[in-house]
C-alpha cells in the first residue's frame, strides 16, 4: 500500500466563540462512503459494530479506521491567535525534539499550571508559514536566573529579557524582527544566566507555554482562552448527540501531518455550540511540496455535519 505525506488543516473561523470538531482518518478498503470535496460529501450509515449510536461520524460506518486524529491531538499544531506550545504535556515534544540533550529537563505541574524545567539553554523548532515579524509570549517561572537571552536561527536578539523577582509564573513578550525569520522551520534558542539545584537537576526556569503570532506584538484579548492540551479533546454535545471531539475556541487552526494510505478518506463531523453556529469551518489539505487545496467549507450549525472527503489526489 503506497503512502504519501499530506498536511490536513481543520480551520474554524469565528472570533470569540466556542466551536467543536470531531474527526478521524479512515481508509476505504471495504465498501465506501460516497461524496468527496465539498460540503455535500458525507455518506450516512449505521455506526460500526460495538460503537455507541452516533458516537462516530456517520460516513465511518463502512470504512476501516486508519488513524483516529483525536488520539494524536498532541501531535497537531494548534494556532489560536498564534501557535500555542503547551509545556509540561506531550504536545511540547514535537517542538523540542524530545528531551535528551536538548536542554529541556523534567515536566511538572503546579495547580493548573503545567511546565517543563530547563537548564542553561533550551531550543524550540517552530513552523512559520510566511517570513515576517513575529511576537513571542513566554510564560515562565524564574528559578535560578533573572536573565533571558533569545537567539533566532543562530542570531542573538539585541534586547535581552529581565525576569521579575519572586516565584510566580509570568508572561514575557519578545519581538522577533522580520529579517531573523524564515518560511518553514525556525530554531529559537532560549539562553539563561544561571541555574540552581532542584532535586537532581540544574534548573534555570520552568516554562509553562510559548505563544508565537505573526506581527510585532500580541494583541491583548480578555476573552483569550489558551488551547491547553488537557482540555483539547472532550465529550461535547451538539444537537442532542454527544461525541468525543476536538473542542476549540475560534479562530483556531489544527494542523496534522499524516501519511495518506491508498484509497484514503478523511472522515469527520463538525458542529457548533450555542451562538457559534454563525461561523464557518474549513478543511484544507496540502501534499508535501505541493499546493494547498480547500476540500470543505461550510457554515456551522447546532447539528453535527458529517463528511467523508476523498484524499486520493494527495
Amino acid at each position: 500500500m503506497s503512502k504519501r505525506t499530506a498536511v490536513v488543516s481543520v480551520w474554524v473561523a469565528v472570533a470569540g466563540l466556542v466551536l467543536v470538531v470531531a474527526c478521524g482518518t479512515s481508509s476505504g478498503g471495504q465498501g465506501g462512503a460516497s461524496g468527496g470535496g465539498g460540503a455535500g460529501g458525507g455518506a450516512v450509515g449505521a455506526p460500526p459494530e460495538g460503537a455507541e449510536p452516533a458516537a462516530l461520524p456517520a460516513p465511518a460506518a463502512q470504512l476501516r479506521m486508519q488513524q483516529d486524529l483525536l488520539d494524536i491531538a498532541h501531535l497537531a499544531d494548534v494556532d489560536h491567535h498564534g501557535l500555542y506550545v503547551d509545556f509540561g504535556t506531550p504536545a511540547r515534544f514535537k517542538y523540542t525534539f524530545g528531551q535528551w540533550r536538548t536542554g529541556w529537563l523534567s515536566d511538572g505541574a503546579e495547580g493548573d499550571e503545567t511546565f517543563t524545567r530547563v537548564g542553561r539553554m533550551g531550543r524550540l523548532y517552530v513552523p512559520v508559514r510566511e517570513a515576517g515579524p513575529l511576537a513571542m509570549r513566554i510564560r515562565l517561572q524564574a528559578v535560578g536566573t533573572r536573565r533571558l537571552t533569545v537567539y533566532v536561527n543562530g542570531q542573538m536578539l539585541p534586547e535581552g529579557v529581565e525576569l521579575a523577582e519572586g516565584n510566580a509564573f509570568r508572561d514575557y513578550d519578545v519581538a522577533i524582527p522580520a529579517e531573523r525569520v524564515q518560511a518553514g522551520d525556525n530554531q529559537i534558542q532560549l539562553s539563561f544566566g544561571g541555574t540552581v539545584r532542584v532535586g537532581e537537576e540544574d534548573v534555570s526556569v520552568a516554562v509553562s507555554s510559548v505563544r508565537i503570532a505573526a506581527g510585532r506584538a500580541i494583541a491583548e484579548d480578555p476573552a483569550f482562552l489558551a488551547p491547553e492540551q488537557g482540555a483539547l479533546v472532550s465529550q461535547i454535545e451538539v444537537g442532542g448527540i454527544e461525541r468525543r471531539a476536538l473542542s476549540v475556541r475560534a479562530p483556531t487552526t489544527a494542523t496534522y501531518h499524516v501519511q495518506v494510505p491508498e484509497g484514503g478518506r478523511f472522515v469527520f463531523g463538525v458542529g457548533a455550540e450555542g451562538s457559534a453556529a454563525a461561523g464557518r469551518a474549513r478543511v484544507v489539505v496540502q501534499p508535501e511540496g505541493g499546493a494547498a487545496s480547500e476540500l470543505y467549507s461550510a457554515a456551522l450549525t447546532n447539528r453535527w455535519d458529517d463528511q467523508s472527503l476523498d484524499l486520493g489526489a494527495f
